[in-house]
């Protein structure tokens, strides 16, 4: 997992230079949010009281890591891509669904 989080990171500083303030708070947001679901997943698969729904991930750490990196990864690729107009809509979608996933595994009970 470690090595997942120092590769984010170095995206995110590397790749930053093209989005405004706002774009850069909301990359970072979503950055924070994966990294909280990144760190629920792992205890909903440590935890045999919890079952993780991804099919993608099902109960394999690696491929949690895999999955929640790539997303990440894509987003930003695809945000940078996109013109400006369309970035801060797309970014607050990235980020909510992220933000939709922590709140729900908040709520079943994964801290």
């Amino acid at each position: 997992m470690t090595k997942y989080s120092i590769f984010l990171i170095f995206v995110f500083l590397i790749g930053c230079a093209h989005f405004d303030r706002h774009e850069k708070i909301v990359l970072s947001a979503m950055y924070v949010t994966s990294a909280i679901d990144l760190y629920q997943t792992m205890r909903i698969v440590d935890d045999p009281d919890y079952f993780e729904t991804n099919p993608l991930i099902g109960q394999d750490k690696e491929k949690a890591a895999m999955v929640i990196a790539s997303h990440v990864i894509v987003a930003h690729v695809i945000a940078y891509c996109i013109p400006k107009k369309y970035r801060h809509t797309f970014l607050g979608f990235c980020f909510g669904y992220e933000l939709k996933n922590v709140v729900h595994n908040y709520r079943i009970g994964v801290r």
